[in-house]
């Protein structure tokens, strides 16, 4: 008596494959615009697997994001145990937010604060609580360490994330490329803007992005202003 074959389950391959051509699309086209055919198509697989791994194309795009958040957050966890002083710290996890994967940063940052109000930035937005909270700690302690001006922790995630978005969004200028040092530059002049003891040069840790972002930049550091000198009145920014 032949035994019955064996239904395997998809392998881990395939739902990896799934994410990277839903992430590359949902990146280049938004939620809206990227149908579940046209991922299963670029993954290449059979269109019932996306409903097999994630329910729903919300369910896949939310996957994505939090794909991202965890790679971001395990980047930032080992950078941590190496310097744990709170401006580095800062400068370290809004880094790893943008360089991680930049056009995740961006589609995130797009999705949660420009189309608010719906299913799908709610569920991004959610995803986005663990390193918000994170952010608004290292400020609350920065400030009580006389680190950091007292800002508000939660306009700065905001406007962090904006700049943040805004610097990972590739170029048409550099051939569809994050613009070389953008990042830095964003992190830098972030950090400084809300720093009480600018005396020296913020220096960020680079970030391995895994060959993901094509940005090409290579790490570099900003002197900071003067004492005297604030980088919101020197020209920096208009």
């Amino acid at each position: 008596m032949n035994k019955p074959l064996e239904r395997k389950r998809p392998g881990e391959a395939t739902r990896t494959r799934i994410l990277d051509a839903a992430e590359l699309l949902f990146t280049a086209h938004g939620y809206d615009g990227t149908s579940t055919r046209a991922i299963a198509d670029a993954a290449p697989a059979n269109i019932g697997l996306l409903a097999y791994y994630f329910g729903s194309k919300e369910g896949l795009f939310r996957a994505v994001i939090a794909r991202w958040i965890d790679k971001t957050m395990d980047y930032f966890n080992q950078s941590i145990n190496i310097n744990s002083d709170t401006v580095q710290s800062l400068g370290e996890l809004l880094k790893c937010l943008a360089q991680v994967s930049q056009p995740v940063m961006a589609l995130a940052v797009r999705e949660s604060l420009v189309c608010a109000h719906t299913p799908v930035s709610q569920g991004v937005t959610s995803l986005l609580e663990a390193p918000r909270l994170l952010i608004q700690e290292l400020i609350a302690a920065g400030i009580q360490q006389g680190r950091f001006k007292p800002v508000d922790g939660d306009a700065f995630y905001r406007a962090a994330m904006g700049a943040l978005a805004t610097a990972s969004t590739p170029s048409t200028s550099t051939g569809g490329l994050v613009q070389d040092g953008a990042i830095d530059f964003a992190v830098e002049l972030l950090v400084a803007g809300i720093r009480l003891d600018a005396a020296g040069p913020l220096t960020v840790t680079p970030v391995a992005d895994g060959g993901r972002s094509g940005s090409g930049s290579e790490h570099s550091t900003m002197a900071s202003p003067e004492e005297d000198e604030d980088p919101f009145e020197i020209g920096m920014i208009d």
